[in-house]
């Protein structure tokens, strides 16, 4: 795939913020296929959260000369926000006048900049970006009515109040509007899971070559930095402990599991990653748990540990947590959720438990047995080293890109006077050649 003149086809990432917090999920994914994309496109990045609009360089590696266009103003949004049915043309509504600034913005480096293609990252300006004329690619990794889906099936029977169940209803009757508007405007959009996949198409009714599983994964340095040896009798835990669906697994995996089952046995339980001061003080500051915060080598640590916990009831997407673990050989107990688009088989890879007794007779059959521990973590770090590398899903990635680059059409068929394997008429751009 060759732009005229052998140049490499250039590739637009628009963001809502600079992709370098590699604790938040989203800019993790975001930061490492882009690293991968760039081995072979010509990528730069245009954000939404940094001062002015001076060019700058951001830390992934092989991409720029990269922009940021000026945040969000600090006003109240538009009160006429809240008449809508649908999230769709929500910043439009909220923002009016900052709207019609990015959409100016992004106008002007199209022109200049040229891109062949468009990766939207930008939940802000996702309805702008297929009105710019430049095939394009939307990241819908996290359905958002998914998300609130399995949020009322985390509160069960719970009876909520009237004025609470409604606005839940709306909430994912709005999400589901705009992933319909969304979806049918892009010509190829991207998500994390086979689960957001199948939803995303339900929801949506789009036809199914329209959305591609493009997974997360781990780097080459977690697979090489994997440590053989003894491990202790803990259980850990990590992750952003701000992100809700993680601290409410922590506080549920202590509560249910650990206090009533697992304490008195030996067992520490470890819990790594900033955040969480508030709604886990009284987790943090119980018998038989250490917090350790955040750490710089998290596989260093890893290497100690017994068994690692995923005790997730609500949230959406996949878990890179489940995926580091699998790659440190570090044996993990994990609920259904958690792990979401990960194709792990039971007492093969990993323990699968759902209710609070099953994880702890998981944790402890772990612990107790580490011949079994210690094979079943050789299965899941073969498993990830074959089907979860960045490298891999950044590959599905352009092999999408190329498509939308190089339309069907413009590739010379039999008889139309090219070499086999040449292309008589170059890359289109927005449908020109």
């Amino acid at each position: 795939m060759n732009r005229p003149g052998n140049q490499r086809p250039r590739v637009m990432v628009l963001a809502d913020r600079r992709p370098v917090d590699l604790a938040h999920g989203r800019d993790l994914r975001i930061y490492h296929l882009l690293a991968e994309l760039a081995r072979d496109l010509d990528c730069f990045v245009v954000d939404l959260s940094a001062e002015g609009t001076a060019e700058h360089d951001l830390t992934v590696p092989g991409t720029g000369p990269n922009l940021s266009l000026p945040p969000r103003p600090s006003a109240r949004a538009n009160l006429i926000r809240h008449l809508r049915l649908s999230d769709t043309g929500f910043p439009r509504r909220a923002f009016p006048d900052y709207f019609r600034h990015v959409r100016g913005e992004l106008e002007r480096l199209v022109a200049v900049r040229r891109p062949d293609v468009i990766l939207n990252y930008s939940r802000f300006a996702a309805e702008l970006v297929p009105t710019l004329g430049v095939p394009c690619v939307l990241d819908w990794s996290d359905s958002a009515s998914l998300a609130l889906d399995r949020a009322g099936a985390a509160a069960g029977g719970t009876d909520l109040p009237k004025r609470a169940g409604l606005s839940r209803r709306l909430k994912r009757f709005r999400a589901a509007g705009r992933e319909r508007y969304l979806v049918g405007h892009y010509p190829a959009v991207t998500t994390i899971s086979g689960q957001e996949r199948n939803h995303l198409l339900k929801v949506t009714g789009a036809p199914p070559d329209r959305i591609t599983v493009v997974p997360n994964g781990v780097g080459t340095g977690a697979l090489d930095g994997f440590r053989d040896g003894p491990r202790g009798r803990s259980i850990v835990f990590w992750g952003n402990l701000d992100f809700p669906p993680n601290w409410t697994a922590v506080r549920h995996f202590h509560e249910r599991v650990f206090k009533p089952y697992l304490s008195g046995r030996g067992l520490s339980f470890e819990i790594i990653g900033r955040g969480g001061e508030q709604q886990l003080a009284e987790v943090f500051a119980s018998e038989g748990v250490t917090r350790h915060g955040f750490v710089d080598d998290l596989y260093d640590l890893l290497g100690r540990q017994g068994v690692m916990i995923n005790p997730m009831i609500q949230g959406g997407g996949m878990k890179n947590k489940v995926l580091e673990a699998f790659a440190s050989g570090i044996p993990v107990v994990s609920t259904p959720l958690g792990l979401d688009g990960i194709e792990a088989r039971d007492a093969e890879h990993c323990i699968i438990a759902s209710t609070p007794e099953e994880l702890a007779a998981g944790v402890l059959r772990l612990v107790d047995h580490p011949e079994l521990a210690r094979r079943m973590g050789t299965a899941a770090r073969s498993l990830v080293a074959a089907r979860y590398t960045w490298r891999r899903s950044a590959g599905t990635l352009k092999d999408l890109i190329d498509r939308l680059v190089t339309p069907i059409d413009a590739v010379p068929g039999p008889g139309d006077g090219a070499e086999p394997g040449s292309s008589a008429s170059g890359l289109s751009r927005g449908g020109a050649v």
